[in-house]
């Protein structure tokens, strides 16, 4: 049981470091250039409300993009299927291994199938 939750905790570390996101680049101001001129794309939220605009229900699945919680982004990085599923995610940068019932931050994991994991919010 120790050697299969350390090879998950492994897998899950090796898969979150092949990251397709590349590195911050630095801006360079052109005083020259008018803010009109300047276009740029964010996925980061401007503004994110209080809790009652949590999303009830959350899906993860291998072609998603990552969600945003209040402890960051999650997405899913494997499962491991079975008698006992259980599903490799990473919250925040930093990797997890969980099974059903288990609590993610405000949320449950209620299901674990081959290609998705749903969270259903704590009540």
């Amino acid at each position: 049981m120790i050697l299969r939750i350390g090879l998950i905790f492994i897998l899950s570390l090796v898969l979150s470091s092949c990251s397709n996101q590349s590195p911050s680049e630095p801006v360079i101001v052109d005083p020259q250039v008018t803010t009109s001129e300047v276009q740029t794309t964010s996925r980061e939220a401007v503004f994110t409300y209080g809790e009652n605009s949590q999303a009830k229900n959350i899906s993860l699945s291998f072609s998603a993009e990552p969600v945003q919680i209040n402890e960051g982004y999650i997405r899913l990085v494997g499962i491991i299927a079975g008698n006992n599923p259980l599903a490799c995610i990473e919250i925040g940068g930093k990797g997890r291994v969980v099974g059903l019932g288990e609590l993610v931050e405000q949320y449950v994991v209620s299901k674990i199938s081959k290609k998705e994991v749903l969270l259903c919010l704590k009540k």
